[in-house]
């Protein structure tokens, strides 16, 4: 499968790691910093797709204009609770991204806020990246269209030459193909996703891991 892409750009969890068993001390976390109760946050957060835009609407309608403090203490809050947890990436991972970064400019497009840069220092990952694109730290979060503008922006390169990897459709996948990048789905085990009948045509690929798609791209 032939391709001209520069900049291959990838999601943390579901990509990278696997992140089932990260989300619930996020939403313990964000539950305590906004009153609420776990199960009321984990609404909230199906709902919306991101527990950034959680904290935002909460911020916003509490009429506060406190929101950086807001998001460092969700950080520091979340950085606790996982400092212990052993969160490994995935067995293909490193030598994936040792191949992939040997051709392409690799960046990281995640949601995940206050993990993504101490995750890839302490499992050795941050040199094969050229750039990271963080929803807590450019003020948007996937599947918002700014934050894949700003994505696009920051490669420098035409949208058609950036290929989008993620393991949702909603969130990654079909923004991204909407704001004119390619996109390739990881599905690494069977589930439901929303939306993938209206976006599967338009996959450039649907894999089950990296090592696939590095042999995909001839890597």
């Amino acid at each position: 499968m032939s391709n001209s892409f520069e900049w291959i750009c990838l999601d943390l969890g579901g990509v990278l790691h696997d992140d089932r068993g990260t989300l619930e001390p996020m939403l313990v976390v964000a539950a305590r910093l906004l009153g609420l109760s776990v199960d009321e946050v984990r609404e909230r957060h199906r709902a919306e797709k991101s527990l950034m835009a959680v904290l935002r609407q909460a911020a916003a309608g509490a009429g506060t204009d406190d929101w950086p403090s807001l998001l460092q203490g969700f950080r520091r809050g979340v950085v606790e609770a996982l400092e212990d947890a052993d969160i490994p990436p995935y067995a293909e991972v490193p030598e994936a991204l040792d191949r992939l970064s040997g051709g392409y400019k690799l960046a990281l497009a995640s949601n995940t806020l206050g993990l993504a840069r101490p995750w890839l220092e302490h499992y050795g990952l941050t040199e094969h990246f050229s750039h990271l694109h963080l929803a807590g730290e450019v003020g948007y979060n996937k599947p918002r269209p700014e934050f894949f503008a700003g994505l696009i922006e920051a490669t420098g390169a035409a949208p058609g030459k950036i290929l989008m990897v993620g393991d949702r459709i909603v969130t990654d996948c079909a923004p991204a193909l909407e704001a004119g990048t390619a996109a390739v789905l990881i599905r690494r085990y069977e589930r439901r996703l929303e939306g993938y009948e209206d976006y599967a045509e338009r996959l450039w690929a649907e894999v089950r891991d990296l090592d696939v798609l590095a042999q995909r791209l001839g890597r």
